[in-house]
């Protein structure tokens, strides 16, 4: 029977849904894409908005659905036969390509007479409070002769403490290199969103030989 199912589960836990149809679709999943097999078939990892159809004339009657994110969450699941049809859009939209007068300017240009992770910061995390949008970007580095360099520009929840990314870090841009001439890592139509809570960094770890140049431009929006 066509309708909709809520389910909530621990990280890696599955539960089973007994239901009658030929489409499936995810309509909320807050803490990341869920596993979904039908009639115990083949496993689809769907995110909100995605779903899965048989083919004509087909129908399953159970739905097994399993949460292959990292934390506990409730996933609303539609279920409907070859009838339905949603056409809606939900939620709020924004035209993100509209530059305000809220957009800022970074430059972060440093010393690399150290030789350990260093990070420069951008936006701070509890500045942001409604999300922000990444603009553009610019990152230029060389190393010094012998030596190498790692620059990156981060969005994190927390700080970065390293190379490695932890969960809920996403590495906008890099450019790693042991020349002595200047390696350039550049955008000017990014328009990438960053949800309340998350901040900006520009990292950059010097190996071996401490010298050479780093710089970096950022246009960014706190909305």
């Amino acid at each position: 029977m066509s309708g909709i199912y809520d389910v909530t589960m621990a990280p890696g836990a599955s539960t089973q849904i007994p239901a009658l149809g030929s489409y499936a679709k995810v309509y909320s999943a807050p803490g990341g894409s869920v596993q979904v097999k039908l009639d115990g078939g083949d496993g689809f990892s769907l995110m909100e908005g995605q779903g899965v159809r048989l083919p004509d004339g087909q129908t399953f009657r159970d739905i097994n659905v399993r949460n292959t994110s990292g934390v506990a969450q409730t996933v609303l699941l539609f279920v409907g036969d070859a009838r339905f049809e949603d056409t809606r859009i939900t939620g709020s939209v924004r035209i993100i390509d509209e530059v305000t007068d809220r957009i800022q300017f970074f430059v972060s240009s440093q010393s690399l007479a150290i030789v350990s992770f260093q990070t420069a910061q951008l936006i701070d995390p509890t500045q942001n409070v409604r999300g922000c949008i990444l603009r553009s970007y610019y990152l230029a580095a060389a190393a010094g002769a012998g030596g190498g360099i790692n620059n990156r520009l981060v969005a994190a929840r927390s700080v970065p403490t390293s190379t490695t990314q932890p969960t809920q870090q996403h590495s906008v841009a890099a450019n790693s290199t042991a020349s002595t001439t200047q390696v350039v890592r550049e955008s000017s139509f990014v328009n990438k969103f960053y949800p309340a809570g998350w901040g900006l960094w520009h990292t950059w770890t010097v190996g071996s030989v401490a010298a050479g140049t780093n710089y970096a431009e950022y246009a960014f929006e706190l909305l």
